[in-house]
């Protein structure tokens, strides 16, 4: 799942070579994050770098992980994407400009998983009132 989105928000076309490249760990100590493409904006530089910061981050300080693979939907592409940024602790008002610019590719609502609800086509022009009776016809309480 991560891997498909990841790819969707940040309009990278494919992973060749890989997202993430493990190769330098055993040689420098380090891990290289290939996902990004060059850019001067001030904005897009801190999104990336606290992301990268963030996904290092959960992966060593995860207790769990799962390798179920989920499939890509575009229709809740945006909302699952903000859950996984939040699920990484980019939670908050500083985090703000990062989730606005790693999310601004994405298909879909990041309010809602399905899409936003389309509002009732049809609406009555009188509001339906009921008023209970009894077997006499009286509405109950009311004496005249």
């Amino acid at each position: 799942m991560a891997s498909g989105l990841v790819r969707s928000a940040l309009s990278y076309p494919s992973l060749n070579p890989p997202g993430v490249n493990l190769h330098n760990v055993w040689y420098r100590g380090t891990v290289e994050f290939r996902w990004f493409e060059a850019t001067l904006h001030a904005g897009r530089i801190k999104a990336y770098l606290q992301f990268c910061l963030a996904v290092a981050a959960k992966a060593l300080n995860g207790r769990a992980a799962s390798s179920r693979k989920r499939d890509f939907d575009p229709q809740s592409a945006k909302y699952d994407f903000r859950v996984f940024l939040l699920h990484l602790g980019l939670i908050g008002d500083e985090f703000k400009t990062a989730r606005k610019h790693l999310m601004a590719n994405m298909p879909g609502d990041a309010a809602f998983k399905n899409g936003r609800p389309k509002p009732e086509d049809v609406l009555p022009d009188e509001p339906e009132t009921t008023t209970l009776t009894n077997e006499a016809g009286q509405v109950p309480g009311l004496t005249v």
